[in-house]
Order: C-alpha cells, then structure tokens, then sequence
C-alpha cells in the first residue's frame, strides 16, 4: 500500500546514505534529502497517497516555517537585550551594536564571539560609561555582560523559544543543539532542531498509521536496536537500517 511504499523509499534512502557516506557528517542534512525523494516521487503515487503525503509536508513546512519565525525572534530579543543593558551602563553606540549582536547570533560560535570582541573594541577606544569605569574596566564589565547574556540565552532562551514555536521541549531542543554540534560542528548546531522537529513529524505519521500495539512494539525493538551502539558508526548504521524494516514489517499486518 502507499504507506509501505513511502517507507520503502525513506528506508531505502537512509540504508544507501549510511551504507555509502560518512554517518556523522551526512546525519544533519538526511531528513531534507528524504523529504525531496518523497515530494519528487509522490506523483507516482495513487491519488488518495499524494493527498496523504502532501499533509505530511505541508507540517513539516510548517514547522520549520515556524524555527525560521524563531530564529527572527531570537534575534530581536538578543539585540534588545544587548542594547537595554549597554545603554545603562552607557556605552557609546549601544544601538549599533544591539544590532550586530542580534544578527551575529545567526553564527554559531564565531558570531557571539565577534560581537563580544566588537563590542570590547569599542568600549576600550571610546571609553565612555556613566560610571566613570576606566577603559580596562569597563572592557572587562562588557565581557562580563555578553558572558551572562551568551548563557542566559543558549540554556534558558533558545530552548524555551524554539520549543514553543515548533513543539519541542525545551530540554529536547538543548539536548539537540548540543548533541548537533558535537556531531557536525557548526552546521549541526544550525540544524539541529529543524532536523528534530523534521523527525518527530515523520514518526508520528507512522506512529499514527501502526497504531498503538503496533508503536508501543515499535518503540521497543528500537530501543534494543539503539541500546549497545553508543560510538559505534557500524552498529548505528545496522541499527537504523533494523528500524525502517521493523516499520515496514508491521505495515505489512495491516
């Protein structure tokens, strides 16, 4: 039926990647892969299947719409942030640089450290504070303020936002950051939690087509496969390819 055939071709595709590509680096980008293969070959499909799937993208494009929506306010709220407490300490171009920040934090890494060394640049050289702070000091206040501003936002702000806007816990989204970036670096930490929000539609739509017998088994024997492969690409990849037969296996009692 369509949903065997849908997960014929989201298996198949993931078992050609991990089988053909280095897992870690691939991992962050497979989801879109899958999701192109899908909507290139849905018209193959039988009518009532398109409708099916075009749902299923149509909430994942909602989704990510939504990370995206997230990403504009994450940086709204740092640039004010940043701006409200430079101008009481009354650095000399607090908006300016409000806004610097905000837009640098779309950079995982290099951006805050930019706008931290931008910032301390300008306190130094100008040196201008309504707490008559000399240069040093006041540099050394603003590292502090972008230090407490940076963790304020990646363990409290960034979870809670991004949660909120595509469903996610809080803890799931920092568990997914950090697990990105440790895995890919840089565009890991970018692509973290589209990649999560992305995964968590698609296993619902299963989850909805097994029914509960079927997921409560489903979420089993993926926990087995999972539970011996912590740093082993092999066993992960073996893993992975176990789970979408499982799926496939109990479409086929339907």
């Amino acid at each position: 039926n369509e949903t065997l055939i849908l997960s014929l071709f989201l298996g198949g595709a993931l078992a050609f990647a991990y089988a053909r590509f280095d897992f870690v680096h691939l991992q962050p980008a497979l989801p879109f892969a899958v999701l192109a293969i899908v909507y290139s070959l849905k018209n193959l499909l039988p009518k009532t299947s398109q409708e099916k799937i075009n749902n299923l993208l149509v909430k994942i494009n909602a989704s990510l719409g939504a990370y995206l929506r997230g990403q504009v306010l994450l940086i709204i709220i740092m640039a004010t942030a940043t701006f409200s407490v430079l101008s009481f300490l009354g650095l000399k171009f607090a908006l300016v640089l409000g806004i610097i920040t905000g837009l640098l934090e779309l950079i995982p890494f290099i951006g805050p450290i930019s706008a931290t060394v931008l910032a301390v640049v300008v306190a130094f050289v100008t040196g201008q504070n309504r707490f008559n702070l000399d240069p040093i000091s006041l540099s050394i206040v603003v590292i502090i303020i972008y230090t407490v501003l940076r963790h304020l936002e990646d363990y409290f702000v960034i979870p809670q936002v991004l949660g909120r806007v595509t469903k996610l816990h809080p803890l799931v989204v920092l568990f997914s950051v950090l697990a990105g970036g440790s895995l890919a670096g840089i565009l890991g930490f970018i692509l973290a939690v589209p990649v999560v929000a992305t995964s968590r539609i698609l296993i619902e739509y299963f989850l909805n087509i097994l029914g509960q017998t079927d997921s409560e088994t489903f979420f089993a024997l993926w926990m087995t496969y999972f539970s011996d492969t912590a740093g082993d690409m092999a066993g992960m990849q073996d893993a992975w390819r176990k789970t979408f037969k499982t799926i496939i296996d109990l479409q086929e009692t339907h």
